[in-house]
């Protein structure tokens, strides 16, 4: 008899509760651990590098160690815990937010008819209120910062080369290399799972649906400071003290 399968969750009541560890049996994995060990891979001393007289510094047995000890917890979670998480796993935010958006509007145009309302004018009315999704690169929307008062966030499709660097389909399908690398390694994870092949990240411009979205998101305030704001930044205070110099000058830029 297989032994039952246990999700620990944390609960704080301020946010969602986590399921922060499983357990099946003798197999028990600890996702703050796990979390911290990945997050400490990128600082490890004994990671691949060049040191200041160019000579090349493989990785040491300390940091393989560690690295395949993730590797194997992230493994034992996809063949133990993973068809049977719950729905506050961690998920890509962006699928959420169009997840529950499209159950939203379902349900407006639902009660619209039972209500007798015209069912046009209501979805009219949802998506006026909606997160707005966007759907062309370069075509930024802008809302009042819930968190910020005084400033606003702007987001909006970025599509560009896929940051995978593979080829589209599976390169042993049959699992025959005897002597896989890393990415024959996570192909063999991705069949297991059932998952299908990696198809680039995105398509055509204005080309909904192709693979999946990602938004860049810029806060400001309100003369327009923020990360990858430069010219909003010069434009919004020259616009505020025009009439203090007679000019201005932004080094390059124009008077």
């Amino acid at each position: 008899m297989r032994p039952p399968t246990i999700h620990i969750q944390e609960e704080d009541g301020a946010a969602s509760a986590l399921t922060m560890r499983y357990i099946n049996g003798d197999n028990e994995i600890d996702l703050k651990a796990v979390y911290a060990t990945v997050s400490s891979l990128q600082e490890h001393p004994g990671r691949e590098h060049i040191d200041p007289q160019g000579e090349h510094i493989p990785c040491s047995k300390a940091f393989f160690d560690s690295f395949w000890s993730v590797a194997a917890s992230l493994l034992d979670y996809f063949a133990d815990f993973y068809t049977t998480d719950t729905a506050l796993m961690q998920s890509p935010g962006i699928a959420l937010i169009q997840a529950h958006t499209a159950r939203a509007r379902a349900l407006a145009a639902t009660l619209a008819e039972k209500q007798g309302d015209d069912r046009v004018e209501a979805l009219a009315a949802f998506d006026a209120i909606a997160l707005a999704t966007p759907s062309v690169p370069d075509h930024a929307f802008t809302y009042p910062s819930l968190t910020h008062p005084g400033k606003t966030l702007s987001y909006q499709l970025k599509q560009g080369a896929p940051p995978v660097k593979r080829h589209e389909g599976l390169t042993d399908p049959s699992m025959l290399i005897e002597k896989p690398g890393f990415g024959l390694l996570d192909e063999a994870v991705g069949s297991c799972k059932g998952t299908e092949a990696y198809v680039p990240m995105t398509g055509p411009v204005g080309q909904n649906g192709v693979g999946f979205d990602v938004w860049a998101v810029v806060e400001r305030d309100a003369l327009g400071w923020g990360s990858s704001a430069a010219d909003g930044r010069h434009s919004a205070l020259v616009e505020l003290l025009s009439e203090t110099f007679d000019d201005w000058d932004f080094g390059d830029d124009e008077e």
